[in-house]
């Protein structure tokens, strides 16, 4: 049995389909991704642009907000570990080069 982080209630999805809850956890595939903060907002940026190439610099100042003075490198690094916490789930983040990333969600 799964709960929702948020409210407590049990999850029960058809296998093909995914829980995206709110409190930055997707459960799919009886597997459940914990993402952080900015893994969260990497992804909610991605998922709301869904098919469509979404820059770093995009990434960088939705991420940031213009609150902090961020790394510029660090948005690769922020996709490389959400990819992996995507493993066994219907999304997949492909890499356009020199244009930014795109989320694809995979036939189940």
């Amino acid at each position: 049995m799964t709960t929702c982080s948020t409210c407590g209630h049990e999850i029960k999805p058809n296998p093909d389909d995914c829980v995206i809850e709110d409190a930055r956890s997707i459960y799919c595939n009886n597997k459940i991704a914990r993402l952080t903060k900015h893994e969260w907002l990497i992804f909610e940026a991605l998922r709301s642009r869904a098919g469509r190439v979404v820059s770093e610099g995009f990434l960088l100042e939705y991420t940031y907000d213009g609150r902090d003075e961020p790394d510029c490198r660090i948005i690769p690094v922020w996709v490389c570990r959400l990819r992996q916490k995507l493993k066994g789930t219907p999304f997949s983040i492909e890499t356009e080069r020199s244009a930014g990333y795109r989320l694809r969600r995979l036939p189940t």
